[in-house]
């Protein structure tokens, strides 16, 4: 519980949908990947629903066998990131992920300690790299991630 919890549900609703912005991490119970469990996200942007990238304890091997892929991980330290991370983890920034939006307001809304607030500078100025370097991404897509993140 955070104090948070106790706020009443128009102040807690106005708090998760200003917070819900480009650039933070925030933890839901996702079914992506599936089995559904609780992750990790930073909020790359808004459009028609959340667009995110996924953090997880490490690139999986899928990805460590794609050299295309394994170059748009982005590390994110446990140090810079203290009150998120127990450990050192990776952002899978190969892809993003849509969350629904009213979802994760609900999810915060009953426990807005799933809002962790902004990533690092040095996070976002790696995901943009990352994204930059992807040949997963329109030129128009890396733009509008850009946009968002800077």
């Amino acid at each position: 519980m955070v104090l948070g919890d106790v706020f009443p549900a128009a102040l807690k609703m106005q708090h998760a949908q200003d917070n819900l912005a480009p650039g933070s991490i925030i933890k839901l119970h996702s079914d992506i990947p599936t089995p559904a469990k609780e992750k990790f996200f930073i909020i790359a942007y808004e459009q028609e629903g959340m667009l995110a990238f996924i953090i997880n304890t490490e690139a999986s091997q899928f990805i460590q066998s794609r050299p295309h892929l394994l170059d748009a991980q982005v590390d994110i330290l446990e140090a810079e990131h203290p009150t998120v991370l127990k450990y050192d983890s990776v952002i899978d920034c190969s892809k993003l992920v849509i969350i629904d939006t009213a979802d994760a307001v609900q999810q915060v809304c009953t426990d807005m300690g799933r809002l962790h607030g902004p990533c690092s500078s040095n996070v976002k100025t790696a995901i943009l790299d990352a994204v930059n370097r992807a040949p997963m991404y329109s030129d128009a897509e890396k733009k509008r991630l850009s946009d968002a993140l800077s």
